[in-house]
Protein backbone atom coordinates (compact mmCIF):
# COMPACT_ATOMS: atom_id res chain seq x y z
CA UNK A 1 0.00 0.00 0.00
CA UNK A 2 1.27 3.33 -1.14
CA UNK A 3 1.25 6.35 0.99
CA UNK A 4 -2.06 7.71 -0.92
CA UNK A 5 -3.56 5.02 -0.19
CA UNK A 6 -2.99 4.86 3.27
CA UNK A 7 -4.40 8.48 3.59
CA UNK A 8 -7.60 6.96 1.84
CA UNK A 9 -7.65 4.24 4.23
CA UNK A 10 -7.90 6.64 6.99
CA UNK A 11 -11.56 7.04 6.65
CA UNK A 12 -11.20 4.12 9.15
CA UNK A 13 -10.45 6.35 11.54
CA UNK A 14 -13.56 7.38 10.91
CA UNK A 15 -15.61 3.99 11.12
CA UNK A 16 -14.27 2.89 14.39
CA UNK A 17 -14.66 6.24 16.34
CA UNK A 18 -17.51 4.79 18.10
CA UNK A 19 -14.71 2.36 19.68
CA UNK A 20 -12.89 5.76 21.25
CA UNK A 21 -14.26 5.82 24.45
CA UNK A 22 -14.48 1.74 24.38
CA UNK A 23 -13.15 0.30 28.43
CA UNK A 24 -10.94 -1.70 26.44
CA UNK A 25 -7.81 -0.54 23.68
CA UNK A 26 -8.52 -0.60 20.53
CA UNK A 27 -5.68 -0.14 17.65
CA UNK A 28 -6.35 -0.34 13.85
CA UNK A 29 -3.18 -0.68 11.55
CA UNK A 30 -2.41 -1.61 7.93
CA UNK A 31 -0.43 -4.08 5.97
CA UNK A 32 2.90 -2.26 7.14
CA UNK A 33 1.95 -1.86 10.77
CA UNK A 34 1.15 2.01 10.16
CA UNK A 35 -1.54 2.67 12.94
CA UNK A 36 -4.60 4.03 11.80
CA UNK A 37 -6.89 4.52 14.88
CA UNK A 38 -6.15 4.28 18.51
CA UNK A 39 -8.61 4.83 21.23
CA UNK A 40 -8.49 6.96 24.55
CA UNK A 41 -8.02 3.98 26.56
CA UNK A 42 -4.63 3.11 24.68
CA UNK A 43 -3.85 6.78 24.46
CA UNK A 44 -4.56 6.79 28.50
CA UNK A 45 -2.58 3.66 29.12
CA UNK A 46 0.31 4.91 26.64
CA UNK A 47 0.83 8.27 27.07
CA UNK A 48 0.51 8.89 23.54
CA UNK A 49 -2.09 10.85 21.89
CA UNK A 50 -3.45 9.18 18.39
CA UNK A 51 -2.24 12.50 16.55
CA UNK A 52 1.45 11.53 18.00
CA UNK A 53 1.68 8.05 16.46
CA UNK A 54 -1.02 8.01 13.53
CA UNK A 55 1.02 6.96 10.37
CA UNK A 56 3.65 5.75 12.22
CA UNK A 57 4.54 1.94 12.58
CA UNK A 58 3.87 -0.31 15.38
CA UNK A 59 6.82 -2.03 15.28
CA UNK A 60 9.23 1.01 15.30
CA UNK A 61 7.04 2.04 18.73
CA UNK A 62 7.36 -1.64 20.08
CA UNK A 63 10.29 -3.48 18.70
CA UNK A 64 9.14 -6.48 20.58
CA UNK A 65 6.07 -6.99 17.75
CA UNK A 66 9.22 -7.99 15.23
CA UNK A 67 9.48 -11.06 16.71
CA UNK A 68 8.52 -14.02 14.72
CA UNK A 69 5.94 -15.11 18.12
CA UNK A 70 3.63 -12.13 16.88
CA UNK A 71 4.21 -10.55 13.42
CA UNK A 72 4.10 -14.08 11.89
CA UNK A 73 0.56 -14.14 13.43
CA UNK A 74 -0.16 -11.33 12.90
CA UNK A 75 0.68 -11.10 9.08
CA UNK A 76 -1.92 -14.36 8.37
CA UNK A 77 -4.54 -12.23 9.90
CA UNK A 78 -3.68 -9.18 7.47
CA UNK A 79 -3.81 -11.91 4.87
CA UNK A 80 -7.27 -13.08 5.23
CA UNK A 81 -6.31 -15.67 7.93
CA UNK A 82 -8.38 -16.22 11.25
CA UNK A 83 -8.05 -14.29 14.48
CA UNK A 84 -5.57 -14.90 16.70
CA UNK A 85 -5.47 -14.32 20.73
CA UNK A 86 -2.36 -13.55 22.61
CA UNK A 87 -2.76 -14.61 26.06
CA UNK A 88 -1.44 -13.33 29.27
CA UNK A 89 -0.70 -16.68 30.27
CA UNK A 90 1.81 -17.30 27.09
CA UNK A 91 2.47 -14.25 26.01
CA UNK A 92 3.55 -10.20 27.21
CA UNK A 93 2.00 -7.36 26.23
CA UNK A 94 1.59 -6.45 22.82
CA UNK A 95 1.43 -2.70 23.62
CA UNK A 96 3.34 -1.93 26.96
CA UNK A 97 1.17 0.04 29.45
CA UNK A 98 1.45 0.00 33.13
CA UNK A 99 -0.57 0.84 36.02
CA UNK A 100 -0.18 4.48 38.11
CA UNK A 101 2.04 2.29 40.55
CA UNK A 102 4.33 1.37 37.84
CA UNK A 103 3.05 -2.35 37.81
CA UNK A 104 2.77 -3.64 34.26
CA UNK A 105 -0.46 -4.31 32.76
CA UNK A 106 -1.41 -7.59 32.16
CA UNK A 107 -3.24 -8.05 29.00
CA UNK A 108 -4.94 -10.08 26.71
CA UNK A 109 -5.21 -8.86 22.69
CA UNK A 110 -7.08 -10.25 20.10
CA UNK A 111 -5.84 -9.24 16.53
CA UNK A 112 -8.53 -9.58 13.82
CA UNK A 113 -8.56 -8.30 10.28
CA UNK A 114 -11.06 -6.07 8.88
CA UNK A 115 -11.25 -5.82 5.02
CA UNK A 116 -12.03 -2.94 3.07
CA UNK A 117 -12.02 -1.65 -0.88
CA UNK A 118 -8.05 -0.47 0.60
CA UNK A 119 -7.59 -4.16 1.44
CA UNK A 120 -7.35 -5.85 4.95
CA UNK A 121 -6.46 -3.65 8.19
CA UNK A 122 -5.51 -5.45 11.53
CA UNK A 123 -8.10 -4.57 14.47
CA UNK A 124 -6.13 -5.21 17.81
CA UNK A 125 -8.35 -5.35 20.52
CA UNK A 126 -6.70 -5.02 24.41
CA UNK A 127 -7.99 -6.41 27.26
CA UNK A 128 -6.63 -5.01 31.06
CA UNK A 129 -6.58 -8.41 32.90
CA UNK A 130 -4.79 -7.23 35.59
CA UNK A 131 -7.20 -7.50 38.45
CA UNK A 132 -8.59 -10.35 37.04
CA UNK A 133 -5.40 -12.08 36.78
CA UNK A 134 -4.57 -11.21 40.45
CA UNK A 135 -8.17 -12.74 41.52
CA UNK A 136 -7.05 -16.20 39.46
CA UNK A 137 -3.67 -16.02 41.31
CA UNK A 138 -5.60 -15.99 44.61
CA UNK A 139 -7.76 -18.59 43.93
CA UNK A 140 -4.86 -20.70 43.00
CA UNK A 141 -3.10 -19.92 46.45
CA UNK A 142 -6.54 -20.23 47.99
CA UNK A 143 -6.96 -23.47 46.17
CA UNK A 144 -3.21 -24.98 47.10
CA UNK A 145 -4.01 -24.13 50.55
CA UNK A 146 -6.93 -26.17 50.70
CA UNK A 147 -5.53 -29.12 48.42
CA UNK A 148 -2.81 -28.94 51.50
CA UNK A 149 -4.82 -28.53 54.34
CA UNK A 150 -7.15 -31.58 52.81
CA UNK A 151 -3.95 -34.06 52.48
CA UNK A 152 -2.70 -33.07 55.98
CA UNK A 153 -5.83 -34.16 57.06
CA UNK A 154 -6.01 -37.19 55.02
CA UNK A 155 -2.49 -37.84 56.81
CA UNK A 156 -4.31 -37.69 60.13
CA UNK A 157 -7.10 -39.71 59.23
CA UNK A 158 -4.73 -42.25 58.24
CA UNK A 159 -2.77 -42.37 61.14
CA UNK A 160 -5.71 -42.77 63.31
CA UNK A 161 -6.97 -45.27 61.53
CA UNK A 162 -3.47 -47.26 61.83
CA UNK A 163 -3.82 -46.17 65.18
CA UNK A 164 -6.95 -47.97 66.16
CA UNK A 165 -5.80 -50.51 64.04
CA UNK A 166 -2.84 -51.38 66.20
CA UNK A 167 -5.00 -50.60 69.10
CA UNK A 168 -7.60 -53.77 67.91
CA UNK A 169 -4.57 -55.71 67.57
CA UNK A 170 -3.40 -55.27 71.21
CA UNK A 171 -6.97 -55.94 72.25
CA UNK A 172 -7.22 -58.74 70.60
CA UNK A 173 -4.25 -59.87 72.08
CA UNK A 174 -5.40 -59.24 76.15
CA UNK A 175 -8.63 -60.39 75.39
CA UNK A 176 -7.39 -63.97 73.74
CA UNK A 177 -4.74 -64.16 76.97
CA UNK A 178 -6.65 -62.87 79.60
CA UNK A 179 -9.85 -65.04 79.00
CA UNK A 180 -7.43 -67.82 78.80
CA UNK A 181 -6.05 -66.97 81.79
CA UNK A 182 -9.26 -66.38 83.67
CA UNK A 183 -10.40 -69.96 82.71
CA UNK A 184 -7.39 -71.47 84.41
CA UNK A 185 -8.16 -69.28 87.24
CA UNK A 186 -11.73 -69.85 87.83
CA UNK A 187 -10.82 -73.78 86.81
CA UNK A 188 -8.40 -73.96 90.22
CA UNK A 189 -10.95 -71.82 91.91
CA UNK A 190 -13.97 -73.87 91.82
CA UNK A 191 -11.60 -76.87 92.51
CA UNK A 192 -10.39 -74.98 95.79
CA UNK A 193 -14.62 -74.78 96.53
CA UNK A 194 -14.56 -78.26 97.21
CA UNK A 195 -11.69 -78.35 99.90
CA UNK A 196 -12.78 -78.75 103.64
CA UNK A 197 -11.23 -75.60 104.72
CA UNK A 198 -13.31 -73.07 105.31
CA UNK A 199 -11.55 -69.97 104.72
CA UNK A 200 -10.10 -71.93 101.61
CA UNK A 201 -13.67 -72.14 100.34
CA UNK A 202 -13.71 -68.32 100.64
CA UNK A 203 -11.20 -66.96 99.28
CA UNK A 204 -12.06 -69.13 96.35
CA UNK A 205 -15.52 -67.57 95.75
CA UNK A 206 -14.06 -64.43 95.86
CA UNK A 207 -11.55 -65.57 93.26
CA UNK A 208 -14.19 -67.17 91.36
CA UNK A 209 -16.20 -63.79 91.44
CA UNK A 210 -13.22 -61.26 90.45
CA UNK A 211 -12.63 -63.83 87.53
CA UNK A 212 -15.93 -63.72 86.30
CA UNK A 213 -16.48 -59.89 86.52
CA UNK A 214 -12.92 -59.92 84.42
CA UNK A 215 -14.29 -62.27 81.84
CA UNK A 216 -17.74 -59.69 81.64
CA UNK A 217 -15.87 -57.06 81.37
CA UNK A 218 -13.96 -58.27 78.41
CA UNK A 219 -16.62 -59.38 76.68
CA UNK A 220 -18.00 -56.08 77.08
CA UNK A 221 -15.58 -54.56 76.08
CA UNK A 222 -15.56 -56.88 73.21
CA UNK A 223 -19.21 -55.74 72.06
CA UNK A 224 -18.95 -51.95 72.45
CA UNK A 225 -15.98 -52.75 69.77
CA UNK A 226 -17.93 -54.53 67.34
CA UNK A 227 -20.64 -52.16 67.92
CA UNK A 228 -18.33 -48.81 67.39
CA UNK A 229 -16.23 -50.50 64.66
CA UNK A 230 -18.88 -52.91 62.84
CA UNK A 231 -20.35 -50.73 59.86
CA UNK A 232 -23.86 -50.90 59.91
CA UNK A 233 -25.22 -53.50 57.14
CA UNK A 234 -28.85 -54.58 58.52
CA UNK A 235 -30.57 -57.78 56.82
CA UNK A 236 -33.77 -59.24 57.44
CA UNK A 237 -33.19 -61.52 60.38
CA UNK A 238 -35.74 -63.90 62.47
CA UNK A 239 -36.16 -62.37 66.36
CA UNK A 240 -37.46 -65.68 67.37
CA UNK A 241 -33.56 -66.71 66.68
CA UNK A 242 -31.78 -64.03 67.64
CA UNK A 243 -33.76 -64.60 71.41
CA UNK A 244 -33.43 -68.41 71.26
CA UNK A 245 -29.43 -67.70 70.76
CA UNK A 246 -29.41 -65.62 74.28
CA UNK A 247 -31.47 -67.95 75.99
CA UNK A 248 -29.39 -70.63 75.18
CA UNK A 249 -26.82 -69.08 76.90
CA UNK A 250 -28.42 -69.58 80.04
CA UNK A 251 -29.94 -72.83 80.51
CA UNK A 252 -30.22 -72.53 84.00
CA UNK A 253 -32.78 -69.74 83.84
CA UNK A 254 -36.46 -69.53 84.36
CA UNK A 255 -37.71 -67.57 80.99
CA UNK A 256 -40.71 -67.89 79.18
CA UNK A 257 -41.10 -66.64 75.36
CA UNK A 258 -43.61 -67.64 73.20
CA UNK A 259 -42.27 -67.40 69.69
CA UNK A 260 -43.66 -64.83 67.50
CA UNK A 261 -42.98 -65.85 63.81
CA UNK A 262 -41.56 -62.14 63.60
CA UNK A 263 -38.86 -60.41 61.12
CA UNK A 264 -36.90 -57.98 61.89
CA UNK A 265 -33.91 -55.09 60.19
CA UNK A 266 -30.74 -55.96 62.25
CA UNK A 267 -27.72 -57.72 62.20
CA UNK A 268 -26.10 -60.55 64.53
CA UNK A 269 -25.36 -58.37 67.58
CA UNK A 270 -28.89 -58.28 67.89
CA UNK A 271 -28.50 -61.26 69.93
CA UNK A 272 -25.98 -59.19 72.66
CA UNK A 273 -29.04 -57.00 73.22
CA UNK A 274 -31.05 -59.95 74.91
CA UNK A 275 -28.39 -61.76 76.59
CA UNK A 276 -27.02 -58.27 78.65
CA UNK A 277 -30.98 -58.00 79.56
CA UNK A 278 -31.37 -61.43 80.54
CA UNK A 279 -27.55 -61.17 82.26
CA UNK A 280 -28.84 -57.83 84.22
CA UNK A 281 -32.16 -59.90 85.07
CA UNK A 282 -30.62 -63.04 86.74
CA UNK A 283 -28.11 -61.02 88.67
CA UNK A 284 -29.96 -58.82 90.12
CA UNK A 285 -33.51 -60.79 90.76
CA UNK A 286 -31.45 -63.67 92.43
CA UNK A 287 -31.79 -67.21 92.28
CA UNK A 288 -36.31 -67.32 91.93
CA UNK A 289 -36.06 -65.24 89.24
CA UNK A 290 -38.70 -65.19 86.54
CA UNK A 291 -38.38 -63.49 82.84
CA UNK A 292 -40.92 -62.95 80.53
CA UNK A 293 -39.99 -61.73 76.79
CA UNK A 294 -43.15 -60.53 74.79
CA UNK A 295 -42.90 -59.32 70.86
CA UNK A 296 -45.66 -57.99 68.38
CA UNK A 297 -45.66 -55.53 65.51
CA UNK A 298 -48.01 -52.23 65.04
CA UNK A 299 -47.33 -50.00 62.05
CA UNK A 300 -43.91 -51.03 60.76
CA UNK A 301 -42.46 -51.48 64.45
CA UNK A 302 -41.83 -54.46 66.01
CA UNK A 303 -42.36 -54.24 70.20
CA UNK A 304 -40.11 -55.86 72.77
CA UNK A 305 -40.35 -56.00 76.14
CA UNK A 306 -38.31 -58.05 78.81
CA UNK A 307 -39.60 -58.13 82.24
CA UNK A 308 -38.31 -59.52 85.70
CA UNK A 309 -39.82 -59.95 89.25
CA UNK A 310 -36.08 -58.44 90.69
CA UNK A 311 -36.21 -55.07 92.72
CA UNK A 312 -36.08 -53.11 89.71
CA UNK A 313 -34.37 -49.54 89.27
CA UNK A 314 -36.01 -46.26 90.89
CA UNK A 315 -37.35 -43.50 88.90
CA UNK A 316 -34.45 -41.37 89.54
CA UNK A 317 -31.65 -43.77 88.71
CA UNK A 318 -33.70 -45.52 85.39
CA UNK A 319 -31.58 -43.08 82.98
CA UNK A 320 -29.01 -43.33 84.84
CA UNK A 321 -27.99 -47.03 84.70
CA UNK A 322 -28.21 -47.09 80.70
CA UNK A 323 -25.08 -44.67 81.26
CA UNK A 324 -21.40 -46.28 80.94
CA UNK A 325 -20.18 -47.46 84.17
CA UNK A 326 -23.20 -46.51 86.50
CA UNK A 327 -25.62 -49.03 88.37
CA UNK A 328 -28.31 -48.64 90.68
CA UNK A 329 -28.08 -48.03 94.39
CA UNK A 330 -29.56 -51.49 95.15
CA UNK A 331 -27.50 -54.35 96.59
CA UNK A 332 -24.13 -54.49 94.90
CA UNK A 333 -23.37 -57.14 92.44
CA UNK A 334 -20.05 -58.15 90.52
CA UNK A 335 -20.05 -56.92 87.31
CA UNK A 336 -18.52 -54.51 84.67
CA UNK A 337 -21.63 -51.78 84.48
CA UNK A 338 -21.65 -52.41 80.72
CA UNK A 339 -24.29 -54.06 80.39
CA UNK A 340 -27.35 -52.29 80.02
CA UNK A 341 -25.24 -49.28 78.00
CA UNK A 342 -24.86 -52.18 75.30
CA UNK A 343 -28.16 -52.59 75.29
CA UNK A 344 -29.14 -49.05 75.07
CA UNK A 345 -26.37 -48.87 72.20
CA UNK A 346 -27.28 -51.33 69.95
CA UNK A 347 -30.97 -50.28 70.29
CA UNK A 348 -30.07 -47.09 69.08
CA UNK A 349 -27.85 -48.09 66.29
CA UNK A 350 -30.81 -50.11 65.17
CA UNK A 351 -33.03 -46.70 64.94
CA UNK A 352 -35.06 -47.70 68.15
CA UNK A 353 -36.07 -46.45 71.48
CA UNK A 354 -35.37 -47.84 74.84
CA UNK A 355 -37.97 -47.01 77.52
CA UNK A 356 -37.37 -48.76 81.58
CA UNK A 357 -40.11 -48.54 83.94
CA UNK A 358 -41.80 -50.56 86.67
CA UNK A 359 -43.51 -54.20 86.05
CA UNK A 360 -45.71 -53.85 89.08
CA UNK A 361 -45.50 -50.36 90.51
CA UNK A 362 -45.93 -49.95 94.19
CA UNK A 363 -44.15 -53.52 95.27
CA UNK A 364 -41.08 -53.67 97.70
CA UNK A 365 -39.59 -55.25 94.51
CA UNK A 366 -41.45 -54.35 91.94
CA UNK A 367 -40.11 -56.11 88.73
CA UNK A 368 -38.00 -53.63 85.97
CA UNK A 369 -39.56 -54.29 82.71
CA UNK A 370 -37.29 -52.92 79.45
CA UNK A 371 -39.17 -52.10 76.23
CA UNK A 372 -37.76 -51.30 73.24
CA UNK A 373 -38.67 -51.17 69.05
CA UNK A 374 -37.14 -52.32 66.05
CA UNK A 375 -37.79 -51.90 62.31
CA UNK A 376 -40.25 -54.87 61.14
CA UNK A 377 -39.34 -56.54 58.77
CA UNK A 378 -42.09 -59.39 58.46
Amino acid sequence: MNLEAFNGACNMEELFEVTRYFPEGVCVFDKEYRVVFWNKILEEWTGLELSEIKGRQLTDLYPHLREIIFCERVDDVLAGGPPVIFSSQLHESIIPAFLPGGEPRIQTSTVIGHETGEGIFGVMVIEDVTELKKEVLAYRRMKDRAILALNERIKAEEAVVSANEEANLYLDIMSHDIANINMLVMGYSILMEDTDGETVKDYAKKITIAAQRSSEIIKSVSTIRKVRHTASSFARLSLDDQINKAVLQYPQADIEYEMSGLYVYADELLTEVFVNIIGNSLKYSGSDSKIKIVACKSEGEVFVSVEDNGPGVSDAEKEEVLQRFKRGSGEWKPGSGLGLYIVKMLVERYAGELVLEDVTPGLEKPGLRIRFTLKDAS
